[in-house]
Formats: C-alpha cells, structure tokens, sequence
C-alpha cells in the first residue's frame, strides 16, 4: 500500500522528518589509487540481484552495537549487490574491508563519507527514493545506495561501459538504487 508522503520544500526537510539526517550522504574527495577492482564484462542487469544468489549471502554478516537507524545491514547489502560485477577473487577483500567499515561505524556513529565523484548521482538517488512514497523503505534503501558506492568508490573505470553494448558499473549502480526504490525495499 502506498502511503501519502507530503510534499516539502527539500530533500533535506524530508530526511529530517522522517528522522533519516543521519542517513544523508557525505562526500568527500578520495585518491584515485583506491580505484583497484575490476569487474566482469559485461555487467549483470541489476535487476538480477536476488538475496538468494550466494554471492550476496556470503556478504550477510551482523555486526552488534552499529545503530540501527544507520541500516548498516542494507549497505552492506548494497555493497553485496554491487559486487555482482566483479570477479569472486576480490569478495574476500570486499568482505574484510567492511568489516573495517563496521568497526569505523561503532567508532564514529556515521556511514563512511563517500566520493564526491558521485555527488550529482547520490543526489539523483536520494531524490529516486524519497519520491517513492513509501517511507517505511526510506532508511534501508538510502543505507543501500550508500553502501553500493562505497563499493563503486573501488572500481577501476567506473563510467566505461563492459560489453558492446553492457552498462559501465556507474550505470549498473544507478540501475540498481532505481530499481529497488521502485520496488519499494532492498533485496533481501
């Protein structure tokens, strides 16, 4: 069922209402010698991305003590459904990294600040979501877009199109964060 959200002036009214601030992505400027993963040719359709696929069940971990109005279960889902599209050899480093982010989350009480080369789209995605008129999906999926580009922050290329005619991974995440706020949850 969908609810009747009301209209407000901002984004940033929005998040405040429903109590998602802590949820508004940060962006902050990163090296571009972090950008070190590869990714299979040609990407996945991000509608694909099932919760039953092992690769993102082998992702599922909880971490006691994270608040849960930061949804960290969902970015690390995101992240999950993200590494779809690279190759297996990088999902143990993937894993052990977020790991790093869990324990940085318990520290500092926020989602890690993500690349300001993704600004325009984490805006278009925060946008995406929060017109989906369906709040109660609000603070899981605006987790899961953060957590898919984090991951997206490690890709090497990420705006080069895989295949001849395949999505770049900047195309696979955007299709990923519409899809799912259509959808009104994140895949679970």
């Amino acid at each position: 069922m969908i609810s009747a959200v009301p209209e407000m002036e901002s984004i940033e009214e929005r998040l405040e209402s429903f109590n998602l601030a802590a949820l508004k992505p940060r962006v902050t400027s990163l090296p571009d010698t972090i950008k070190v993963i590869q990714t299979i040719s040609p990407l996945p359709d991000p509608k694909d991305a099932s919760p039953m696929l092992p690769e993102i069940i082998d992702f599922s971990f909880v971490i006691p003590g994270v608040e849960p109005q930061l949804g960290f279960r969902d970015y690390i889902q995101g992240a999950a459904c993200t590494s779809l599209m690279v190759p297996p050899l990088y999902h143990e480093p993937i894993r052990a990294a977020l790991m790093q982010v869990a324990e940085k989350v318990l520290d500092s009480g926020e989602l890690p600040a993500l690349s300001v080369d993704f600004k325009d789209a984490l805006e278009h995605g925060v946008s995406i979501i929060l017109n989906n008129n369906e709040p109660s999906s609000w603070r899981g999926l605006l987790a899961f877009m953060q957590g898919s580009y984090w991951l997206l922050g490690f890709i090497e290329e990420s705006d080069v199109k895989r295949g001849k005619k395949g999505l770049s991974p900047s195309e696979y995440v955007a299709g990923l964060i519409a899809h799912s706020a259509a959808l009104g949850y994140t895949p679970r």
